[in-house]
């Protein structure tokens, strides 16, 4: 029996056995002995089980295996990573391991901690050689290009007699430019030199190596915390780790995998038969936004035939462990039982919380809630979470050459037919919305629910979102129901698709931002439909929108579906700075949908905004002696009234309505 780091493993063989099966037990590494998760569960807990094994899925479909892990300080993260690459050296001939850490005494902790597996499983043969190596390479000048001076730099470095190599990097991003292979990057979040480590890094793995990212956060504007909203995105839609064999799948582990991808509630979907024909190609929905290609999984927002194109992400498999998660997965047990000691869970949550003393760190450190730094988000994330909601909305996003395709031209001669037909595809993808559906028609509540809409203007086929945002209001709740978005220079169609929306929605409160490129148009909805529209100006007003947002959010009084993730990623990239007298807002970037630049949570505020802003209905009785100036008796009394006490005594139709109309 021995002790290796933080676990016990029991070495004990039968030495009657033959010599090749005692060779097979001394050499586990390079047999499916420690290849099967009963056969783990003896020696790592479940979190670190599934590190070990989760990239087996995506190799059987013989694809690169990029994974990122958001996780708790000492959850024993890096020590199941040293194992499991120690494995797999052993396992794939002239395979190399180049593993980067905050710094180089952790690099040469990681191999040590290698080094003991091989130890403890008699693989010392195995190793030619291990320990310390020095490179040259030139020093950073202050821009982060190479100088002409040079520095000595140290890496640890395992060799193997099949001509694998585990090579262990610190805080020298350049030192693995001439090294190809796996990479694991430990406490990227920590890197002093994050950005460049995965410039890196990241070619490195070009011909198909497997990359892997883990990290406790270090606050938000990191390129870490970037990475991982992306990361979470990407596999949240797609399939638990452990549905592909079979077994029962862990809440904290995601891997997004083409083959079997499950549906998720959130966002109502329609068909191509459902949908009104958008193109010769055969249409589908993912996520409630339409793709001209059922065959590929679309982002979260379609860019089709745009120069604007969402970032594809490496993503596939995704993790996130918090303390509490570690904990039921058996952390206590396992320190208890290496260290001697009896807390227990509740105790030992507690005693992290108390050496964190703040409780944001806490929060950042054992959670994984990152903390802002120097652009504050207008909230955290987990306020965004809390309004995230499994529940179904309509939506559609059309480009500029998608409209010319379905809806022509413009021309002033058929414009009654093009705002019919522009009227058809709306009423056929938002139908629940504009009760077209047979639930709404069977509904006799439908014609009381009342709705706000918020109008975020863009011209342009290339640039920024025009957004319609459609709330249900629910007493102070609001709930996204609609959302239609697009990018076009087409101005006829933007008022067409407005109006549309502002004439057949029940009990509607609309408010959109006339500044700027937007003032013809508020200003006509405005005219046309005053008791519907208040055009506002978003210049003099944005301090207002954000402030109000902010708390709406804060007190998760805003909703919008789970599966939507690029709406609740537009209100995360929201940001605040102090001014010292106010606080003033901007945009950041919303890494799952390039094309907005919050134009959808700007829309959303000014649909909160005719929220706030909705007029109130006021109405009064009057009781008076009627005085109409013609009989004797009240004559004289009528005639000394002023002209305004005259109009107050009136019954003139126009100012009195009868009592209970």
């Amino acid at each position: 029996m021995q002790v290796v780091g933080d676990f016990t493993i029991d070495l004990k063989f039968d030495s009657k056995k033959s010599t090749q099966n005692r060779a097979n037990f001394m050499y586990p590494l390079r047999t499916p002995i420690l290849d099967s998760d009963s056969k783990l569960s003896k020696h790592f807990m479940p979190h670190q089980v599934a590190w070990i094994q989760a990239e087996k899925a995506i190799h059987d479909q013989h694809k690169q295996a990029v994974a990122l892990a958001e996780k708790s300080v000492r959850i024993g993260w890096t020590y199941a990573d040293a194992f499991k690459n120690v494995r797999k050296r052993l396992w794939f001939k002239e395979r190399d391991y180049l593993f980067a850490t905050k710094d180089y005494a952790s690099a040469l902790e990681y191999v040590r901690q290698c080094y003991k597996f091989a130890e403890v499983f008699d693989l010392t043969r195995s190793v030619i050689s291990h320990g310390e190596e020095s490179l040259s390479l030139n020093r950073l000048d202050e821009e982060g290009r190479p100088s002409s001076f040079t520095d000595e730099v140290k890496v640890g470095v395992i060799k193997f007699d099949n001509g694998s190599r585990i090579i262990a990097f610190s805080a020298s991003p350049q030192a693995m430019s001439v090294y190809g292979g796996d990479v694991g990057l430990d406490e990227f979040a920590k890197h002093p030199n994050a950005r460049l480590l995965w410039e890196t890094a990241q070619g490195r793995v070009t011909w198909n190596y497997d990359l892997a990212i883990w990290s406790s956060h270090d606050g938000e504007d990191t390129l870490f915390n970037e990475f991982a909203q992306e990361a979470r995105a990407a596999c949240g839609a797609g399939v638990l780790a452990g549905e592909l064999e079979g077994r029962p799948a862990p809440f904290w582990c995601w891997r997004r995998d083409a083959a079997a991808t499950r549906s998720r509630p959130g966002c109502a979907t329609q068909t191509a038969s459902e949908m009104p024909a958008l193109s010769d190609a055969a249409a589908s929905t993912r996520n409630g936004v339409m793709s001209e290609d059922a065959k590929t999984p679309c982002s979260s927002i379609a860019n089709c035939k745009s120069q604007i194109a969402n970032p594809r992400v490496p993503w596939n498999i995704y993790f996130r462990v918090t303390l509490p998660d570690a904990i039921s997965l058996g952390l206590v047990d396992t320190i208890n039982r290496v260290r001697g000691t009896k807390i227990t869970a509740t105790q030992f949550l507690a005693d992290c919380r108390a050496r964190a003393r703040d409780e944001e760190i806490f929060e950042q450190s054992y959670l994984c809630n990152p903390l802002g730094t120097v652009s504050n988000h207008i909230v955290e994330w987990s306020a965004v979470e809390r309004c995230r909601a499994d529940y179904e909305m309509e939506r559609v996003h059309l480009e500029a050459e998608e409209i010319g395709r379905r809806f022509g031209q413009f021309s002033r001669r058929q414009a009654d037919r093009r705002e019919e037909q522009i009227g058809e595809f709306l009423s056929s993808a938002f139908a629940a919305l504009f009760g077209r559906n047979k639930a709404n028609k069977t509904d006799t509540t439908y014609k009381d629910r009342r709705f706000r809409l918020g109008f975020d203007v863009a011209a342009s086929g290339q640039g920024d979102l025009a957004t319609i945002y459609v709330d249900e209001a629910k007493g102070d709740d609001l709930w996204l129901r609609g959302l239609f978005t697009c990018r076009t220079e087409d101005w006829h169609f933007l008022k067409t698709v407005l109006f549309y929306f502002l004439e057949h929605l029940p009990h509607l409160q609309a408010a959109g931002d006339e500044s700027g490129l937007g003032r013809q148009i508020c200003w006509e909805a405005a005219e046309q439909h005053g008791g519907r529209f208040e055009k506002v100006n978003f210049g003099s007003k944005k301090h207002d929108l954000g402030f109000t947002i902010m708390n709406q959010l804060s007190v998760a009084e805003k909703h919008f579906p789970r599966s939507s993730a690029d709406v609740a990623a537009d209100y995360f990239a929201l940001r605040k700075t102090h001014t010292g007298t106010r606080w003033a807002f901007s945009e950041g970037r919303n890494a799952l949908n390039a094309a907005s630049h919050c134009d959808i949570a700007w829309a959303g505020a000014l649909a909160t905004h005719a929220h706030l802003e909705t007029p109130c209905s006021t109405g009064c009785l009057v009781a008076y002696d009627y005085h109409d100036g013609v009989n004797a008796a009240n004559a004289a009394a009528f005639g000394r009234l002023s002209p305004e006490e005259r109009l107050l005594w009136s019954d003139d139709p126009r100012i009195w309505g009868r009592w209970g109309r």
